[in-house]
């Protein structure tokens, strides 16, 4: 009965295991190189991204959804390039799995001074795995589906974006050699999906920062739409609020940035009538920010100078407020 629940519960989520080719990060946007390739290189630093996805902890039969992603990308100056990879692992209950490894590619156009465009291309591949003794959610297209399945793609995805100093958007197309007639999709087959998004940057003091933000995907019968706000704090620290329309769930996320690193996590609340099962959903995202570039003598002193007069400014702001 149990497992029949969770089902249920699995086919309001997700909108059917059928289609279930991509997944719903809350952190996604602060690295979307496995959802769109043109943001490959938008650091000339070497970034690496990891975030840990584990849905409704604590059910015995451990049939939780579970995904684990890791990004990693930088920017070849001379050739206006970027450079990357991207893994992810993707289960979902007891009967389902995906992996997919990919390398992307990235091309940088300045528009203007304070507008650049990137195009993206990325190639891999994907293995889908299915235990038909475990899978409970059916549909008509699995029918047959009766032995274990391990299937092996070729996986193509193409993208754009373009950022400005406080607005950025992107498009991009993943799995393009994937199954496009609804008909013919099961669980061991990858479809086209459609990823959308736009986030803006407004300075709200001195300090403070909100960054809105829009998502969007569709991946054969699945659509997801998120609404997020983020505000951050002297550079360093950030909280803001979530919502998922397609499955009522309201995401809270936190995080701290210190030079090179960074760490965040995020919490869902469920709001509709399943709440209760998907509380216990965490994300963890971990990131680093690590410098190629060695600062010549004349850079290092106006650091250290930029450095000296942030301190001096904290230290009259303390002063002040004593004054007080």
């Amino acid at each position: 009965m149990k497992k029949i629940y969770i089902a249920f519960v699995l086919s309001l989520f997700i909108g059917g295991i059928t289609a279930q080719n991509e997944f719903a990060l809350s952190e996604q946007l602060f690295s979307r190189l496995n959802i769109n390739p043109s943001a490959t290189g938008n650091s000339e630093n070497v970034n690496i991204f990891s975030t840990t996805r584990a849905q409704w902890i604590g059910l015995d039969d451990k049939s939780g959804p579970i995904t684990t992603l890791l990004n990693a990308h930088w920017f070849i100056s001379k050739i206006s390039s970027g450079l990357g990879a991207t893994f992810y692992y993707d289960k979902i209950g007891l009967s389902t799995s995906t992996i997919n490894a990919k390398l992307a590619y990235a091309y940088q156009v300045d528009l203007s001074k304070s507008v650049l465009m990137s195009f993206g291309l990325s190639a891999g591949i994907i293995n889908k795995r299915l235990d038909p003794t475990q899978h409970i959610i059916r549909s008509g297209n699995d029918d047959g589906l009766y032995e274990l399945q391990n299937k092996l793609y070729f996986d193509m995805g193409f993208g754009f974006e373009i950022v400005h100093k406080y607005v950025l958007g992107g498009f991009s197309i993943q799995h393009l050699i994937g199954t496009w007639d609804p008909k013919k999709i099961t669980s061991i087959t990858i479809s086209p999906a459609y990823h959308a998004y736009v986030r803006g940057k407004f300075d709200l003091a001195p300090k403070w920062t909100l960054t809105p933000s829009f998502l969007f995907m569709n991946s054969a019968q699945l659509f997801n739409y998120e609404l997020n706000a983020i505000v951050f704090y002297d550079k360093m620290f950030w909280g803001g609020l979530g919502y998922r329309f397609n499955s009522n769930i309201m995401t809270f996320t936190i995080g701290v940035e210190y030079e090179w690193f960074r760490v965040g996590y995020s919490y869902d609340l469920g709001v509709g009538k399943v709440y209760s099962l998907n509380n216990n959903t965490h994300e963890l995202m971990l990131s680093f920010n690590i410098p190629t570039k060695k600062l010549s003598a004349a850079e290092k002193k106006a650091l250290e100078q930029e450095k000296k007069i942030a301190k001096k400014e904290k230290e009259a702001a303390k002063k002040a407020k004593k004054k007080k």
